[in-house]
């Protein structure tokens, strides 16, 4: 790995630190992140209130729902690329097969294969 990678590696790390360190601050504004982000690095947000942009369709058999990255995964089940989702009915009805965001607490998965959680929703509106 070249000097300028391990820089910019750990420009983006300090950067992602200092962010989540002024969440600490005020918890009462969700820290803004990429679903991506937080299915490749759950722990790092675990139990924060975050703002997540995805699609929103069904994540398992029993009828739960997730947001997915893109709508090709959620019509595909991949749930590999989704995060749980807990909330209202009300929200999966009004908002079910559509780019939504919400604003949510963010809890990373146990050590064993589970997907992530995001519940306690404050506020969810469609996506432009």
């Amino acid at each position: 790995m070249s000097f300028r990678t391990v820089v910019a590696i750990l420009i983006c790390s300090v950067s992602l630190a200092g962010s989540i360190s002024a969440q600490d601050r005020n918890d009462l504004h969700p820290f803004p992140v990429s679903l991506i982000r937080l299915i490749a690095n759950p722990k790092l947000l675990d139990g924060r209130r975050v703002r997540v942009a995805g699609y929103l369709d069904n994540n398992g058999p029993d009828q739960s729902f997730g947001i997915y990255v893109n709508e090709s995964d959620g019509r595909n089940f991949i749930i590999s690329n989704s995060i749980d989702l807990h909330a209202d009915r009300s929200i999966y009805k009004q908002h079910k097969g559509q780019y939504v965001i919400f604003n949510g607490t963010f809890h990373a998965p146990p050590p064993r294969p589970l997907n992530r959680l995001l519940e306690r929703i404050h506020r969810s509106r469609r996506r432009r």
